[in-house]
């Protein structure tokens, strides 16, 4: 279903995100750059369709294989060691 659904979605640019078998929303497992001002962050640590980031400790999901296979954890936010500023969200 989720490859499906991805096939079906390119077209529109909407590759983010995909439903499970249940029409739960998940990630890919994709690391972007600057988003909400940090440099580096997980898509399953965002909110779907926006660059608000999950709180710290917040549960995050993503996709980890074709055959949906995913990934469940929690967002945590890791220091750039040179500004002090968040450097980096990751779904672990």
């Amino acid at each position: 279903l989720a490859t499906t659904l991805a096939l079906a979605l390119a077209p529109t640019g909407a590759l983010g995100w995909a439903q499970d078998a249940n029409g739960k929303w998940i990630a890919n497992n994709h690391i972007y750059d600057w988003v909400g001002g940090v440099p580096s962050v997980h898509e399953a640590c965002t909110y779907r369709n926006t660059n608000n980031l999950v709180p710290l400790e917040g549960v995050c999901g993503y996709w980890t294989n074709s055959n949906g296979g995913q990934f469940w954890g929690r967002c945590w936010y890791f220091p750039n060691l040179l500004t002090g500023k968040i450097g980096s969200v990751r779904c672990q």
